[in-house]
This record gives C-alpha cells, sequence and structure tokens, in this order.
C-alpha cells in the first residue's frame, strides 16, 4: 500500500505562544491563525509496495529520526514494512510551523497505514512532545489539520475551532529574511503570555469584519512586545523599519527564533512596488494562498 499524506504550514498572526498547557489550563489561549500552501508531503510505502522503493527519500532539512521515532510509536520502524519519500517546498525551521506540519503528515499516514482512530492534530502533538521531544504548543497541529483561517480557543481540555470567512491574507505578504532562525527562550512568568492573548483576543472582532487599520494596530503591539521579550536582532530590526519606510501598515516576525520568516501588512495597491523594495534589501517573497482542506491523505492505486 501507498499513502501520500500532504500538511500545510501556517502563518500565525495572533496568540502564537500561548498554546502550551502550563498557560492555558489555567488563562485559556486565542489564537488567529491561517494554513497557507506551503506544504509537509510525505509519501508512505508499506507492504510489497516497500520493494519498488530501494532507499529511503529526505529531503536534507529534517532529522530522519524524527520519521523513525513516529514509526516505532506504530509498530512500523523497519525498512521491511516502510519507506518514505518526503518534499517540503518552504525553508524548515523558519517560524512557518514546519515541524508542526511535518507531524500531522506522518501521523495521518500512519494511522492510515494501521487504521487507527482519534484527533489527528492532538496524537500528532503528543508525538511531537512525548516521543520526538520537541516541547511545542499545539497550535500548528490544529492549523495544519483543519486548515483555513480559523479562530482557536483552548481551555483546560476543550479545544474548539471556528472557521474566519473574511480574506485578510490578501493584505498579508510574507517573506523570507534569508537570516538563520536561532530559538530563543520565552521570559520566565506569564506576564508577556497574558499580554498576547489579550491582543489575540482584541484581534478577533477586528479580524471578522474585517478591520484592516485596527488590525494593523494591534500587529505592531504585537511586533513591540515579541521585539522586547525575544531579544529581536538588529538586522530583522531594520528590515523592520525598512518595510514600514517602505509603505507597510505593520509586520511581524514568525516564530519564537530570531530571523526566518516575516510577514507584512501592506494595501493590495501597494504590494507590487512593495516587493520590489524588499527584495533589494535580500529578502526572498512567497507568493501563498490560504489552503482550506488541511491535512489530505489518499491511498495511491
Amino acid at each position: 500500500m501507498t499513502i501520500l499524506s500532504r500538511a500545510p504550514c501556517r502563518i500565525s498572526l495572533f496568540g502564537g505562544g500561548c498554546d502550551f498547557p502550563d498557560f492555558y489550563e489555567k488563562n485559556g489561549c486565542t489564537i488567529i491563525s491561517m494554513a497557507i500552501n506551503i506544504y509537509q508531503t510525505v509519501t508512505l510505502y508499506t507492504g510489497d509496495d516497500v520493494y519498488g522503493v530501494p532507499k529511503n527519500q529526505f529531503t536534507g532539512q529534517d532529522d530522519p529520526l524524527f520519521f523513525y521515532d513516529i514509526a516505532e510509536h506504530f509498530e512500523m520502524n523497519s525498512g521491511h514494512f516502510v519507506r518514505y519519500q518526503h518534499t517540503f517546498d518552504g525553508i524548515t525551521e523558519s517560524g512557518l510551523g514546519s515541524s508542526g506540519a511535518l507531524s500531522v503528515a506522518l501521523t495521518a499516514a500512519f494511522m492510515r497505514a494501521t487504521e487507527g482512530g482519534g484527533s489527528i492534530a492532538h496524537e500528532a502533538w503528543k508525538m511531537e512532545n512525548d516521543i520526538i521531544g520537541h516541547k511545542t504548543g499545539i497550535h500548528d497541529h490544529l492549523a495544519s489539520s483543519f486548515g483555513g483561517l480559523q479562530l482557536y480557543r483552548i481551555w483546560k481540555i476543550t479545544t474548539s475551532a471556528s472557521r474566519i470567512t473574511s480574506d485578510i491574507s490578501r493584505y498579508i505578504l510574507l517573506f523570507h529574511t534569508g537570516i538563520a532562525r536561532v530559538k530563543t527562550e520565552f521570559p520566565s512568568g506569564n506576564n508577556h503570555l497574558i499580554k498576547i492573548k489579550e491582543l489575540a483576543d482584541e484581534a478577533v472582532s477586528a479580524v471578522y469584519k474585517p478591520d484592516f487599520p485596527r488590525l494593523a494596530d494591534l500587529l505592531r503591539e504585537s511586533w513591540e512586545l515579541k521585539r522586547l521579550t525575544h531579544g529581536i536582532p538588529e538586522k530583522v530590526d531594520e528590515l523592520y523599519a525598512y518595510g514600514i519606510k517602505c509603505g507597510a501598515m505593520a509586520g511581524k516576525l514568525l516564530g519564537s527564533g530570531g530571523g526566518g520568516y516575516m510577514i507584512f501588512m501592506v494595501e493590495p495597491n501597494r504590494q507590487k512596488q512593495f516587493i520590489a523594495d524588499m527584495k533589494k534589501k535580500g529578502l526572498t517573497w512567497y507568493d501563498y494562498a490560504i489552503d482550506y482542506n488541511g491535512v489530505t491523505v489518499r491511498i495511491l492505486p
């Protein structure tokens, strides 16, 4: 049997970092996030189909142990049981939730192969935290599983996802800074996380309307909070300031690190010139669209 599994990455707009149990079980969590058509894709060969694939094919960006440890959990970690072909059309460790998307793609594929049940998002999150040993929140796994532009609310053991129908993606441009991302530790205490949650709560009505000036205000507040709590590198600060100078309403570095992907909020009629200006600074523009399907799995003929 050959199984094709594809899971989208995401752009986190508001609330990222609040999706760890230590915080949301006491304070709740609000996240606004959109899945995008940058994908982790895994083809899983099992049974007799294994013998038609002489070796595993990895991208070189992700650790093969990521694959083997999840396979071990499903009791399929052997070259006699499974082979992999893996592709990714983005850059890992750069703030798009790519490891969460890979965990979702692999978990969905193995659940299909073993006819397992349960929530793909929660199973994938447990895999990455408990099996792989990556301490991460659940937001990436939810976004990759559900797809779409979503409002997620998490409280204790309850998770809800509400589809947002307004298309704010037409105002949001995605770039890679060309700067390697180095993960930074979250500050101790919950004060900054409470503020992140408050900004996300305030953004809910602005996203649904949509109220783009208000969203820009909140995104700027989010950026300033990240600068204070994560120690943004000077080069990234300069790129942000240059983007604002070139006409962006607001911007944000994605993920918890000091490099990788950035988004800028730009009025549609100014985007062509803005992209040209940012390319002069060495940034790479990534075309994207919202992925509305979430993870998809099918058996190939």
